[in-house]
């Protein structure tokens, strides 16, 4: 392969890993539905009724904005993805297919690493709490609150997912 190639080559997984870095980052800065801002009502010493129209107003801009930016960046990827693709030699298709096979296995191994981390703190918080104790936080897990941080957001409902931008056509 030429330089030009590599640098092709290069130049798209940097990108594609800033594009996930900013995502994440955005995913983690949004805090889980529900979740107590006490905080902020401490701070600003809020009442009872200010701080439930804080939770309206927050929640309802988390579920109007979050979703609607989650998809517009998803899609601005794919676009990206798919132009570059597209300019791609049958050479250079060989070679980002194997790129994505790699970061795609990566990425699962990964993913199943931090589940196991996540079940091992949730088995060894449940060895704080007394039965009491253990009863609630079986009920939250189930409803879903105790999920990993990152399957908390409505950006990130789901693992994310592994990354394969489709390919044209060889011209």
């Amino acid at each position: 392969m030429n330089k030009q190639v590599v640098l092709m080559i290069c130049l798209f997984v940097v990108a594609l890993g800033c594009g996930i870095a900013v995502g994440m980052g955005i995913s983690r800065s949004i805090p889980p539905h529900g979740r107590d801002h006490s905080w902020l009502a401490k701070e600003l010493q809020l009442t009872e009724a200010q701080q439930e129209q804080m939770r309206g107003v927050w929640s309802e801009t988390l579920r109007g904005v979050g979703p609607r930016q989650s998809d517009r960046r998803k899609q601005f990827q794919k676009e990206r993805d798919e132009a570059m693709v597209a300019s791609f030699t049958p050479e250079q298709h060989a070679a980002y297919d194997k790129i994505v096979a790699k970061y795609n296995q990566r990425l699962a191994e990964n993913n199943r690493e931090r589940e196991v981390a996540f079940q091992r703190a949730v088995e060894r918080t449940k060895a704080i709490l007394d039965q009491r104790q253990r009863v609630k936080y079986d009920e939250l897990l189930k409803k879903g609150a105790g999920r990993p941080p990152w399957e908390r957001s409505p950006a990130t409902a789901t693992a994310p997912a592994t990354v394969k931008a489709p390919l044209p056509a060889a011209k």
